[in-house]
């Protein structure tokens, strides 16, 4: 607990560091506010980013949406942080061996590398006990091959709602 508040405090004097405006700071509180509680209850917050990630994870700390995990896309590919949210409820029906066994490999079929990460979210996509849900931050999160429906600053899966495929805004 201690460890969590010290990292909470300077993660906090370094974002105010990088903003140098209370207002930029309190953006950021509001947007990551609003990201989570567009999450469904007990949900699979799947972040992009430290934005995302961090300011999340400090908002969970003042009493906001403790139920929902937040998982970083980027430290899903190090088992020991699958094996720290494992321990943390989250739901992943590998045993630590078969986490350990994990690696990157190229699919035959599109030629596309796949990281432990994007193994990992199939996984969690394929479980029942929670929601899993994508950032809005996320890159590609269609690339998956599931029906995407935005609700609020998440993508559900889904096959109702608004389709998260906007051509003409493709970069």
């Amino acid at each position: 607990r201690d460890n969590i508040n010290t990292v909470n405090r300077i993660w906090e004097e370094e974002v105010k560091l990088t903003f140098r405006k209370q207002i930029d700071f309190d953006v950021l509180l509001e947007w990551n506010t609003n990201l989570l509680l567009s999450a469904p209850a007990d949900a699979i917050l799947i972040t992009n980013g430290d934005m995302d990630t961090f300011t999340g994870w400090f908002l969970q700390q003042q009493g906001l949406r403790k139920d929902v995990i937040i998982a970083n896309r980027s430290l899903l590919n190090t088992t020991g942080y699958i094996r720290y949210l494992q321990k943390n409820g989250l739901p992943l029906d590998l045993d630590s061996g078969q986490v350990s066994e994990l690696s990157p490999y190229k699919d035959k079929a599109s030629g596309k590398i796949i990281f432990i990460s994007d193994q990992i979210i199939k996984h969690l996509a394929g479980q029942s006990k929670r929601p899993m849900v994508f950032a809005t931050t996320v890159y590609n999160p269609e690339d998956f091959g599931y029906p995407l429906v935005l609700n609020g600053m998440v993508y559900r899966i889904g096959n109702d709602g608004i389709k998260s495929s906007f051509p003409w805004l493709a970069v």
